[in-house]
């Protein structure tokens, strides 16, 4: 059983990132809060992996803060206090599944230390007890991918971050997952999912925001958490940036917001495609 465990928000505020002209992050702003699962949508290229990476101690803005428990934190503190599942398995090859479970624990001395009853217990879990001894290179991408996840699962986080954490898993191994995801959740730990399956989102996230270029546009809970909304939201907020009729396409969606189901169409769009590959083809 998850330890429970107690603490404040995590609170980025105006985070800024570039990587030469690429603005990665432009005045980032959102909190996340102890005991909820925050989903996080938006299209390629928009900002949520390197607001990951941010959280992580991985990259550093270049303007902004991170406050936790009320206090301003620096990559190396929240690299101490964070645990990453990435959407590509960050894994060491050469090692073998359970060697990879205690890296990030020096002093367990890796190379000669076994894993502990819980960790077997872990990797009997995941479906890995049979290659705890096996090289990770000789592995399925599925397999290493489970890997990862046992690895963060054994850390003793409060801020688990999951970024696009089960493309290479199965449906049955998808939803153990959001299981662990939810008993870490009602542990107190602060949990953020990055996803573009929005109905794993709205079944999974207890609230759902929307980054668009590299700026949170809306986070939507409770009644508007709908596949349809955040799809809306997701086009409409891309669309605004990426046509010169921006302001009326906004007004239009506002409109449409507001009607009720059965009003009038608002807003139709047909075979819109961003040029930066934020979306394609949609029909709304």
């Amino acid at each position: 059983m998850t330890a429970v465990v107690s603490g404040e928000s995590i609170v980025i505020e105006g985070l800024h990132k570039r990587y030469g002209d690429t603005v990665a992050l432009d005045g980032l702003d959102i909190t996340v809060q102890p005991g909820e699962i925050l989903g996080i949508a938006g299209p390629n290229g928009s900002g949520k992996s390197t607001m990951v990476k941010t959280l992580a101690g991985e990259v550093m803005a270049d303007r902004g803060r991170i406050l936790l428990d009320g206090v301003e934190r620096d990559a190396a503190d929240l690299a101490a206090q964070v645990t990453i599942v990435h959407q590509e398995p960050q894994v060491f090859l050469n090692l073998t599944v359970a060697e990879n479970l205690l890296v990030g624990r020096e002093h367990r001395r890796i190379l000669n230390r076994r894993i502990d009853a819980a960790e077997s217990e872990l990797l009997a879990d995941m479906g890995l007890s049979a290659h705890a001894d096996t090289v990770l290179e000789h592995l399925p991408l599925a397999a290493q991918q489970r890997t990862e996840i046992a690895r963060a699962l054994a850390q003793d986080a409060r801020i688990f971050l999951f970024d696009e954490p089960n493309s290479a898993l199965t449906e049955e191994e998808s939803e153990d997952l959001f299981r662990r995801m939810h008993d870490l959740a009602d542990s107190g730990r602060l949990v953020i999912l990055v996803s573009h399956r929005l109905h794993e989102l709205v079944v999974h996230a207890d609230r759902v925001g929307m980054i668009i270029d590299g700026q949170c546009r809306v986070i939507l809970s409770g009644d508007d958490l709908t596949e349809d909304r955040v799809a809306r939201e997701l086009v409409v907020g891309v669309a605004r940036d990426a046509v010169g009729n921006g302001e009326a396409l906004a007004e239009s969606a506002a409109a449409a917001r507001a009607d009720s189901e059965d009003g009038p169409v608002a807003l139709r769009l047909s075979g819109w495609t961003h040029r930066d590959g934020g979306f394609s083809d949609i029909d709304m």
